[in-house]
Order: C-alpha cells, then sequence, then structure tokens
C-alpha cells in the first residue's frame, strides 16, 4: 500500500476519499493537518490518526469574519 507523505502515516488511497465534515470539500495535507481550502478548516492529526471534527479545527485567519467571529459569506460552510 503507498502511504502519503505527511508523516507516512496516512494511506494515500484514504486521503484520496477523506473530505472536510463542514463543507465536503476535499482535504489536502499540510504540515501536521489536513487543509480544506474551501472553508479554510485545518484538522490536526494526533498519533497518525485525523480528527475530523469540525469542533477541533482551526480557522485559517482569512476565512473569519472579524466581527462576527464566524465563517465568512464566501465559504461553502455559511451557505444555507
Amino acid at each position: 500500500m503507498e502511504t502519503g507523505t505527511l508523516l507516512n502515516m496516512i494511506p494515500a488511497d484514504l486521503l484520496e476519499i477523506l473530505a472536510c465534515p463542514a463543507c465536503r470539500e476535499a482535504l489536502t495535507e499540510k504540515d501536521d493537518a489536513l487543509q480544506c481550502a474551501a472553508c479554510g478548516r485545518s484538522y490536526p492529526i494526533r498519533d497518525g490518526i485525523p480528527i475530523l471534527l469540525v469542533d477541533q479545527a482551526r480557522m485559517e485567519p482569512s476565512k473569519i469574519d472579524p466581527v462576527t467571529r464566524t465563517t465568512t459569506p464566501d465559504s461553502p460552510s455559511a451557505k444555507p
């Protein structure tokens, strides 16, 4: 089985099917997390296990409205 580049812990075939739990878009590897480019959430990886819980995700600062402290209207998770 081929492994992903993220510390060689997550198999590439698993990375292909993982999706952001908030907006259902694809996730990509970035440092020690899985990043969603669509909504800006970054899900941590602990002991080789991706923690795909929305309340555990970190938000990319450019995707947060500084007034309401919520996702910006152009992000998929902000749409009804």
